[in-house]
């Protein structure tokens, strides 16, 4: 008889002691034969008590007996009684206990073959309109994970970490492994977790101590693998080879092909920003006319005072989304504030309406808004977001933030002649990069990302020889004078990632955060 097998006996035979039940609960979890054992143990014991004589029945008969014989001999017709009476409440209270032990057992099977969670949403960052996800919400095995636009992070119950980023489609085929559909999916496997298996359309790919990333693309089905630490191995579906993967190191597989390809470590998230639990500083235009061609700005928090903007030639004001905007006509217009923005690599959100026009030239992006001292050799001391102008970056006219040395690139065309809300957001991270920390949402929502250079952030702003600028290219000296064509309206800059709830708020009623 086993410790398992010992501890079932004693159950029926009486209570345990709690460190024994905690022990029974452990054995039950590792040997489904066991729980198997104790629920036929448990269903006899519970016959056998029902087997009993019944106990009202003999209650009503001792009461009319002493009824019957109270001429009798009292006290020794009373003594017999009385031990009877002892009998039946002894019986009583074993089936009562016979009882106890089955409800007991059959909660602890109950208990034991309960589903558990593979996987529990630890994070949700953004999500479309229509999504209803929220953290704690738990996933079972065969459960599928569905959502458009957006970005989650999941506890894979003890084994792991992974962040998804839609438009996503997974589903959870046991404890250790998954089958993603389509989308990006980031891994960092824990040391219980190890030997964890992702399913694509073109085969496995099978953790060996790791983190690594693989995307789907749903509509040509292409699969590519990126290990960011330790490595992995990739099994094909279409031969019996097995490919390993180091740190560094990445593979496509397209049609029937595997080709090992360059790493690019920008073209994931790898991690997601954290709750924001402080005040806010914050600058901000909002066009109203002032004098002498100077915009009053607010500055609250940020350590400097003013912020108004002085715009030169080339400017005028419209009607915006609420009150007046200011056009930039793209030869000369453009403004300048005392403020001299966010420096280093704080997190930091700038959120703005913009208008950007359908005949856009490709010389008239560069940018919206900017700040810092720009050098050829380290382009991560600039912060500029533009409506990408250069084809050999990514798609033009798209959402931009960064200079040469690292970006991201958004997906949507802003070339209508139509307002949009835009908002790009920088979270805190150790070593934040454009290609892994930064998150672009346009109208409110989280905009896929076409292209990412990770280009590591580090803003100069004491260097700089101006403060934030607005329509003009701050890389202007070295590439010479350019700037931005179209309108915007309600600048912010804040000191802190702003979440999409908020960005909502800010675009729908013109309401900061508090």
């Amino acid at each position: 008889m086993n410790r398992g097998e010992q501890l079932i006996a004693r159950l029926l035979a009486g209570p345990l002691e709690p460190g024994e039940l905690v022990e029974l609960r452990q054995c039950l979890e590792r040997e489904p034969v066991l729980r198997q054992k104790l629920a036929d143990q448990a269903s006899l014991h519970g016959l056998l008590g029902v087997a009993m004589e019944k106990e009202a029945p003999r209650e009503e008969w001792i009461d009319r007996c002493l009824e019957a014989c109270a001429e009798a001999d009292r006290e020794s017709f009373e003594a017999g009684v009385h031990r009877k009476i002892r009998k039946v409440r002894f019986r009583r209270a074993t089936r009562w206990a016979a009882a106890a032990v089955v409800m007991l057992a059959a909660g602890l099977l109950m208990w034991s073959r309960m589903p558990r969670p593979v996987a529990t949403i630890s994070n949700v960052v953004a999500l479309g309109e229509n999504e209803t996800f929220e953290v704690g919400d738990g996933l079972l095995r065969g459960d599928s994970l569905r959502f458009g636009a957006g970005l989650l992070e999941l506890d894979l119950a003890g084994r792991g970490r992974m962040i998804a980023e839609g438009p996503f489609e997974l589903e959870f085929t046991g404890a250790d492994s998954a089958r993603l559909l389509r989308g990006r999916v980031v891994l960092r496997v824990t040391e219980k977790g190890q030997g964890y298996r992702l399913e694509t359309p073109k085969g496995t790919v099978v953790d060996l101590g790791t983190e690594f990333g693989v995307s789907v693309d749903g509509k040509t089905g292409e699969v590519e693998t990126h290990v960011l630490e330790g490595e992995v191995e990739a099994l094909p579906s279409n031969s019996s080879e097995r490919i390993h993967l180091g740190k560094n190191q990445a593979l496509r597989q397209s049609g029937q092909l595997s080709v090992r390809i360059p790493i690019d470590q920008g073209s994931f998230y790898s991690s997601l920003p954290p709750q924001r639990g402080r005040d806010l500083g914050m600058a901000h235009w909002s066009f109203e006319p002032g004098n002498d061609g100077v915009i009053p700005g607010l500055s609250q928090g940020l350590g400097e005072e003013g912020a108004d903007l002085e715009l030169r030639s080339g400017t005028r004001l419209v009607d915006g989304p609420f009150g007046t905007a200011i056009h930039f006509d793209g030869e000369g217009g453009h403004g300048e504030s005392s403020y001299r923005g966010i420096g280093g690599n704080r997190p930091r959100t700038v959120a703005l309406w913009v208008r950007v026009p359908r005949d856009f030239d490709l010389q008239q992006g560069f940018a919206m808004i900017s700040w810092g001292e720009f050098d050829e050799e380290d382009p991560g001391r600039v912060w500029q977001v533009s409506a990408n102008p250069l084809e050999r970056d990514g798609l033009v006219g798209r959402l931009r933030v960064g200079a040469h040395g690292g970006m991201a690139i958004g997906t949507t065309d802003l070339r209508d002649d139509q307002w949009h809300h835009v908002a790009v957001v920088l979270y805190p991270a150790a070593d934040p990069s454009f290609g892994q920390h930064v998150l672009l949402f346009i109208d409110g929502s989280l905009e896929p990302i076409s292209r990412r250079v990770l280009g590591v952030i580090d803003t100069q702003v004491q260097e700089a020889s101006h403060g934030v600028l607005l329509g003009k290219d701050v890389t202007s000296n070295a590439h010479g004078v350019r700037f931005f064509r179209g309108a915007v309206d309600e600048v912010y800059i804040f000191d802190a990632a702003l979440s999409q709830d908020e960005i909502r708020v800010l675009m729908e009623r013109n309401e900061p955060p508090r």
